[in-house]
């Protein structure tokens, strides 16, 4: 049954993906292959930023305790704390799962987990796997013949980059493969716009498309093959990008992908749709600008991450993971208006992380939860409704929910339904800021008793979003509905929300009133993180597509007003200055070569020539450092990343008395550096 006709059965297809393969160091682990897991396996799933562990057990009887986590860059000596693996029982599979974020790109690691028993005793083991690195552009450039796409792939070979001229090209069925880090690269000469008008099938492994604008009125990207990048592309279309059986590290980033939808009302069209329930694992969704389709990302097995996204006027899901088993993350994604936000329906397995989010409009469900059979890890979103709830509150009791602005413009529960059903994993819950006008924020399910019982909400207060938000926020005038009748009729024209970036208000309830988790939580300023998606004084996270600089081979989002600066003489490789004329701000980005262990001694010797200039040191991700200070009449934010082939030097320059007005876009272009 084709995945769109299971679509219309459902509203809902079944899509996932199996398990990456990653070099682990035996005997402690086994590779994640398509092996049957044993008891005692430890197997790690590793993407670019991110590594999924899993330890299987022998029965649901051997679930009990905990493992505590630990890692460490393989070669250093101090380990670092992480989240705990939680415990989660599928079907005959039972294990501890769970993630460590914020990695740098290929880069090895050392992770120790420690298992505690109930009844005493302890199980140590240490493995060991590498971060994905980052695809690289080749050098070796082809320049497509007259006869198009389908005659340029006689010529294409691993490791290079047929350049198409600009016009409008047939649709496509790409079968020559590439080899791992030698992509066969499909990319626009520059010239001018390259159309593919119709399907582009790939049906081969390290196919990469880039720049190039995609269409096709039902299905414009289609494919089930591993190594496959999408980036920078515009993409029209009823399903975008679809993956099918055995897709593995796809790499979409920085593309436009619009839909059909028109604001009618539709469970179909989908912007990133992961394949069949055979595929595989190690995606990833990241700076993108979703809009006009049913759902914005949707389906997988686990591990993928969907990171830094702009997700807005989608007609039925933000994000829905539906179906996915363990390690499914979505982080930094700013969505706004849609009938449901993020959903679960169902969840097999867990854990599913979603932290740092701004959930915005979503009229009828935030998080749309129906069937949760595992753990979630809900920390530092900010959800903005008029009046929505959740599906069924008292199920999505059944893991962390931490540091969460829950607002709701008007007074009302956030769920009134479902029961309290804690699982087998341990429930915390605190440091919530409820918008619900008083009440309790889950009703129906004795809230009040519970939390009592198990010590919740020790820290969380109640709020109103008038007066925690730095701006002022103008309500839908409209009362959107759902029900079965609504498909194929328009929307409400007055129900949407505009963009806010809901920043955290000077002086608020916010401030200061979060729980630092280790590897979780990002950088603060205060005495604690702030509540919800923001830090205030630290900007935000950039959301959707940012640009791919083909002169210094830089990948950067360029803030409001700011531009790239004219060079008297060709930049060497990697090296590009920006600047901005109100306020004025000028960067300076260069990319110094260095291999293995040297990167990062080279980073540390940045810090190192700074010491004492600042008072904190703001570490975004591993490998993402940044540093503001005070040198004369100017302000200087220092930041690094590290690269697999060197470390990328930024110099940010403000006057002082600007910095006030510079902050927020200065730390906004720092983020924008992760890969």
């Amino acid at each position: 049954m084709s995945p769109f006709t299971r679509r219309r059965l459902r509203c809902s297809s079944l899509l996932a993906f199996a398990l990456l393969p990653a070099a682990l160091a035996p005997p402690t682990v086994r590779a994640a292959d398509d092996a049957k897991p044993r008891p005692g396996d430890v197997r790690c799933r590793a993407t670019w930023c991110c590594m999924g562990i899993n330890w299987y057990v022998a029965s649901p009887e051997d679930l009990g305790g905990s493992v505590a986590v630990t890692f460490r860059r393989k070669g250093t000596s101090a380990w670092r704390p992480a989240l705990p693996l939680f415990r989660h029982l599928y079907g005959k599979t039972t294990m501890f799962s769970g993630s460590v974020f914020r990695l740098a790109p290929g880069t090895d690691y050392e992770f120790r987990l420690e298992r505690t028993r109930p009844g005493g005793g302890t199980a140590v083991k240490t493995v060991a796997a590498r971060t994905l690195d980052y695809p690289r552009m080749p050098s070796r450039l082809v320049r497509v013949p007259a006869g198009g796409l389908a005659a340029a792939q006689e010529k294409a070979a691993p490791g290079t980059v047929m350049l198409l001229g600009k016009g409008t090209y047939p649709a496509v069925r790409l079968t020559k493969a590439g080899k791992p880090g030698a992509w066969i690269v499909y990319k626009a000469a520059g010239d001018g716009e390259v159309v593919i008008e119709g399907r582009t099938e790939i049906r081969a492994d390290y196919v990469w498309l880039h720049g190039l604008t995609l269409r096709d009125p039902k299905n414009a990207v289609q494919g089930s093959h591993k190594g496959i990048c999408i980036t920078n592309c515009r993409i029209h279309s009823h399903y975008a990008i679809h993956t099918a059986r055995g897709s593995e590290n796809y790499f979409i980033a920085d593309n436009d992908l619009h839909g059909d939808a028109n604001g009618v009302f539709s469970f179909g069209g989908e912007g990133v749709d992961f394949g069949s329930d055979r595929g595989r694992c190690g995606n990833a969704v990241c700076f993108n600008e979703i809009t006009d389709f049913a759902d914005g990302v949707s389906y997988g097995r686990g591990d993928i991450d969907v990171y830094n996204n702009y997700i807005h006027e989608t007609v039925d899901d933000f994000i829905e993971p539906d179906y996915a088993r363990e390690n499914y993350r979505l982080w930094n994604n700013r969505c706004y208006n849609s009938m449901c936000g993020f959903s679960f329906q169902p969840m097999k397995g867990g854990p599913w992380y979603l932290f740092d989010n701004v959930n915005v409009g979503a009229y009828l469900h935030a998080l749309k939860v129906k069937d949760i059979t595992g753990p979630s890890v809900i920390v530092g979103n900010t959800f903005l409704t008029k009046s929505s709830r959740l599906g069924q509150g008292g199920d999505i009791l059944r893991g962390w929910i931490l540091n969460n602005a829950w607002l709701r413009a008007t007074k009302g529960p956030l769920a009134s339904s479902g029961r309290f059903r804690p699982g087998i994993s341990p429930v915390r819950v605190d440091h919530n800021a409820y918008g619900t006008g008083g009440g309790e924020p889950w009703s129906g399910i004795g809230y009040k008793d519970l939390a009592r019982k198990h010590g919740w909400d020790k820290h969380s207060l109640y709020v109103s979003y008038q007066d925690v938000l730095q701006e002022k926020v103008a309500l839908p005038a409209g009362k959107p509905y759902y029900s079965s009748k609504l498909q194929g009729k328009p929307l409400p024209k007055d129900w949407h929300f505009d963009h806010y970036l809901l920043l955290p208000k000077p002086g608020g309830k916010l401030i200061d009133a979060g729980a630092a988790l280790p590897n979780l939580t990002g950088p603060y300023l205060g005495k604690a993180p702030d509540i919800g998606a923001h830090e205030l004084g630290l900007g935000s996270a950039w959301y959707g597509p940012r640009t791919w600089d083909e002169d210094s081979g830089l990948i950067f989002g360029l803030p409001k007003g700011w531009k790239k600066a004219p060079r008297a003489k060709p930049a060497k490789p990697g090296a590009v200055m920006l600047t901005c004329e109100s306020p004025q701000i000028v960067a300076l980005l260069h990319l110094e070569p260095a291999q293995g262990e040297a990167r990062w001694q080279q980073a540390r010797k940045v810090v190192a020539e700074n010491a004492g200039a600042a008072t904190k040191v703001l570490e975004f991700q591993d490998g993402l450092t940044a540093r503001l200070y005070r040198k004369g009449n100017s302000a200087l934010l220092i930041a690094q990343r590290i690269e697999p082939e060197g470390v990328l030097h930024v110099v940010v320059s403000c006057r002082q008395a600007d910095l006030p007005k510079a902050r927020l876009s200065m730390f906004q272009f720092v983020r924008s550096l992760v890969r």
